[in-house]
């Protein structure tokens, strides 16, 4: 079967990633129970100031960290452009709506409401690279990022492209985590987002970010990421089904959990939402390096992309930071990464080999 390899990334976070392209070494704290990517000071390196204007702060970001991806990558024209959102360009939604209720549905600019689409950072893209190629965005909620890569996975082995950009994009805005703060989503007292699972209640912390990758069937040079396999799971799993459901998948690609360097899991905080992954933690606490991310990213539809950059980042960079660690087992070498996360009931499994 033909293999899938990352050969470059970007993610645009709430801590100093974007920057850098490395793994954070002093997180950046919540506040208010959210964590707020960390833009770049000017959008004028990615965008002509004059286009700029006219872009929502969604749109500049997925904008900006494309085009790092494909730098980092060493691209210039992708094959194909897909992007998971469960959400969308809320910002731009938003002010329309609002325009419609304050001038009563008249005179109403179309601006707003043509970059509130979903598919506007998709389309922005391809218009600044003038990408004409297969280009989608998926709308599936927790599972928006996971049907990107898997469009992308079939599009390679197809053989209908060789090099796909492919990333996961989603904004918080204030009118957002005020509704998911009154829906009970959100934290109700100041809890500092590292210290969410040792002062465990109801709630998580809110979160954002625009993640990036390029996707091909072509080994890269260099130590090489390879995207081994890819499973989602819909619905609320037991504790004791979820760990039998992680073995399965690693099972069908002929390994156990032993064979892991590294297990990142998507606890969040919530009790009700951390409680599936007990059993699995509670087994394999002495075994093997267990590890969590969403204190760094806060809670999103689409924070596994930012969970599949760390996992590149920490092949790359051959280290585990100790702000991810769950347990101090350590590996033996850094060779194969499953990430078990996911948003409310869409749960994903990913499986990572360099």
């Amino acid at each position: 079967m033909m293999r899938i390899y990352i050969s470059g990334s970007s993610s645009l976070s709430p801590q100093d990633t974007f920057s850098t392209n490395r793994l954070p070494e002093n997180l950046i704290p919540s506040v208010d129970n959210r964590l707020t990517c960390v833009e770049p000071s000017s959008y004028v390196s990615y965008v002509p100031p004059v286009r700029a204007r006219r872009m929502s702060r969604i749109i500049k970001m997925g904008l900006a960290s494309a085009i790092q991806c494909l730098e980092n990558g060493g691209l210039s024209q992708p094959e194909a452009i897909i992007v998971g959102t469960a959400l969308g360009c809320l910002e731009d939604t938003e002010k329309f709506l609002i325009a419609m209720l304050k001038d009563d549905e008249q005179f109403l600019t179309p601006t707003h409401f043509i970059q509130s689409t979903q598919n506007s950072v998709a389309a922005q893209i391809a218009m600044h690279l003038q990408c004409r190629h297969h280009n989608f965005t998926f709308v599936h909620k927790g599972f928006s990022f996971e049907s990107a890569i898997i469009d992308g996975i079939m599009l390679l082995r197809d053989k209908e492209a060789s090099t796909i950009l492919i990333g996961g994009v989603d904004e918080m805005t204030d009118r957002n985590y005020q509704l998911y703060s009154e829906l009970g989503l959100i934290r109700k007292e100041p809890t500092p987002a590292n210290e969410v699972l040792t002062s465990r209640g109801t709630g998580a912390i809110a979160g954002e970010g625009s993640t990036f990758f390029t996707l091909t069937s072509v080994k890269p040079p260099g130590r090489a990421i390879q995207l081994v396999d890819i499973q989602m799971h819909l619905g609320d799993p037991g504790p004791v089904e979820l760990s039998e459901l992680i073995t399965i998948f690693l099972e069908r690609n002929q390994y156990q959990a032993s064979d892991l360097s590294l297990c990142l899991v998507g606890l969040n905080g919530d009790l009700t939402h951390d409680q599936p992954y007990q059993h699995f933690l509670d087994t394999h606490e002495t075994s093997i390096p267990l590890g969590w991310y969403k204190h760094l990213c806060g809670e999103y539809q689409t924070s596994s992309a930012f969970a599949l950059w760390l996992g590149t980042r920490i092949f790359i960079e051959n280290h585990i930071p100790e702000y991810l660690k769950l347990n101090e087992v350590q590996p033996n070498e850094l060779n194969r990464i499953l990430i078990v996360t996911n948003y409310a009931n869409n749960y994903s499994f990913i499986l990572l080999e360099s």
